[in-house]
């Protein structure tokens, strides 16, 4: 018998299904639901993230409308006429639009906000427009989701030589990120020919937008309503749009410019600065004394645009000894003891949130699935899986590390290889412990924790998309088990046996 989905009981980021007298909870980071009806608090409809094609007298390019927010990319014929590029987020089901356009790229000052161009007018050609729909497989029957999509637009700018900047839109159930890479030739190029003309500790390299946030209410910056007429920068604090009930429209966190070198990611904050000249404008860009420091490589710019606040704190990777906290790019293993340094250790977790499993059931499979990236060289990594020992696992963040939390039994993962692509491991015993605690409910969040023990004694690291990164690569959870003996059941579950029994 096929395994039948309990529709009734979907959550944000999670199925439930039923087989005879087994259940089936499915559940990872990505988004698989949203709410037919805002606020509802009931996830009775799928996301498909599948670009839809448009072209009529309003609108012509790509919409995305089955999902919590909507998006669009193209041209907004009724507002902006012919110039493409613009990139849309409605926010709560497209009620409120907040629209941009990338349009220069160079220095600004910031004391003076004189603005130094480097690339002149971006070209958007349609030709260097890709789109690819990104599929998950959810569930014990792999049902297929399209959770992600991504728009990448090449060469908007170039340089002599081989030097190109172009766009990447990652949109997924949570939000968008948006990554501006200007290759290392384009960098190259720019630090040899074009260095700025104001001091480095006063400039920042980046990116100007034309913005249109005309349909957005009311423009928030730590709590304080921010007139959309002056300069306001975000000050290392999100920015938030809300509409005229305070209700969150779209959150824009503190981001980061970073580049990639094997499994490390290397990083400088950027900043946003919004003001007004002939139109409204938006800065994203890093201080350059600060970009300086990154090493060779691709520059990523990487501002984003979420639905909610907090949207990315169920996964990243702690660095010990040094305690720190990253998101972007998870690590776990063996950092620099090969070299004769200070062993540093990477940790990963991950928390699945409405774990739909009743207290005490009897578990018969729980299987942790993450997507590899590779390790850094050859050698062995030394690891171990564990649960959080905690009835309700709360988000991560730089206290609330994974060595900071109690841990269940753990399951042994050593390696020697780690190829791209879904590696799973068998939990049970964890899951088992976490599910038997007396103060365990339903619909509670559960907590993988993934340590290096160091065992191995060499400078070897492994690296897995994360969701940031990745949506659909992002780690998932699936947990097969038999209800305890007298053990409540979710209403669908009970209706289910009564329909059987009646035979509807």
């Amino acid at each position: 018998m096929a395994w039948i989905e309990l529709t009734s009981e979907r959550k944000r980021h999670s199925k439930s299904f039923k087989q005879d007298n087994l259940y089936h909870w499915s559940g990872g980071l990505s988004p698989l639901h949203y709410e037919s009806i805002p606020g509802s608090g009931i996830y009775d409809s799928s996301i498909d993230l599948t670009p839809q094609r448009v072209n009529n007298a309003n609108f012509d390019g790509w919409h995305i409308t089955q999902n919590s927010w909507h998006y669009a990319i193209g041209r907004d014929l009724v507002n902006h006429g012919s110039e493409d590029g613009w990139i849309g987020f409605g926010g709560r089901q497209g009620a409120h639009w907040f629209k941009f356009r990338l349009i220069r790229v160079g220095y600004l000052h910031w004391p003076t906000r004189a603005w130094d161009d480097i690339g002149g007018a971006p070209t958007y050609t349609r030709s260097n427009l890709s789109r690819l729909a990104d599929a998950r497989a959810v569930g014990p029957n792999n049902d297929l989701l399209n959770i992600e999509t991504i728009a990448t637009w090449n060469d908007i700018w170039i340089t002599p030589g081989t030097g190109s900047l172009s766009v990447r839109w990652r949109v997924n159930g949570r939000g968008m990120k948006e990554e501006i890479v200007v290759n290392e030739a384009a960098r190259t190029w720019i630090e040899t020919n074009r260095l700025p003309a104001t001091p480095a500790n006063e400039t920042f390299f980046g990116f100007i937008f034309k913005l249109d946030w005309s349909d957005v209410p009311r423009i928030y910056q730590n709590s304080n309503i921010q007139d959309r007429d002056g300069d306001f920068a975000d000050d290392g604090i999100g920015i938030e749009f809300k509409d005229i009930q305070d209700q969150l429209l779209a959150f824009m966190p503190v981001d980061d410019v970073y580049v990639d070198i094997g499994a490390i990611r290397h990083k400088q904050p950027l900043r946003k600065r919004f003001y007004k000249d002939d139109d409204f404008y938006l800065l994203v860009g890093c201080r350059v004394d600060l970009l300086n420091n990154l090493p060779d490589g691709d520059l990523v710019f990487d501002p984003t645009v979420n639905e909610q606040v907090g949207a990315d704190t169920d996964d990243g990777t702690e660095n010990g000894p040094n305690t720190t906290w990253n998101q972007g790019g998870l690590n776990f293993g063996d950092n620099n003891t090969g070299r004769g340094e200070a062993t540093e250790l990477f940790h990963t977790g991950h928390r699945f949130q409405t774990v739909n499993v009743s207290q005490g059931a009897t578990i018969t499979a729980a299987t942790y699935t993450v997507s590899s990236q590779g390790l850094n060289q050859a050698g062995t990594v030394n690891s171990d899986v564990y649960c959080e020992a905690a009835d309700d696992a709360v988000a991560f963040d730089s206290t609330n590390r994974v060595s900071t939390r109690t841990a269940t039994t753990g399951v042994a993962w050593d390696f020697s290889s780690f190829a791209a692509g879904a590696q799973t491991l068998s939990i049970i015993t964890p899951v088992q412990e976490v599910i038997n605690r007396a103060g365990w409910v339903t619909n509670n969040d559960l907590a993988v924790l993934w340590k290096a023990d160091g065992a191995g004694g060499e400078d070897v690291y492994a690296r897995t998309w994360d969701y940031v990164d990745s949506s659909a690569s992002a780690a998932k959870l699936d947990i097969t088990y038999t209800a305890a003996a007298g053990g409540i059941v979710p209403q669908a579950m009970t209706n289910y046996r009564r329909r059987r029994l009646l035979n509807v």
